[in-house]
């Protein structure tokens, strides 16, 4: 799958995730996973040692 196609599912799965018949750890858990994808696939570029900093 192309990663432009990719971040706009992860995104679009972000938007409307709502909790409710989770419980509220299986939330976190669900919605935390696709933040972890998000930021998988961005590859955000950095341009020193200061932005490296901020990013983290």
């Amino acid at each position: 799958m192309e990663e432009a196609t990719t971040l706009y599912e992860i995104k679009t799965k972000i938007s409307s995730m709502r909790q409710n018949n989770f419980s509220i750890v299986d939330y976190f858990n669900v919605i935390n996973g696709l933040w972890l994808d998000l930021e998988h696939y961005q590859n955000l570029k950095t341009k020193c040692n200061e932005d490296a900093k901020i990013l983290l």
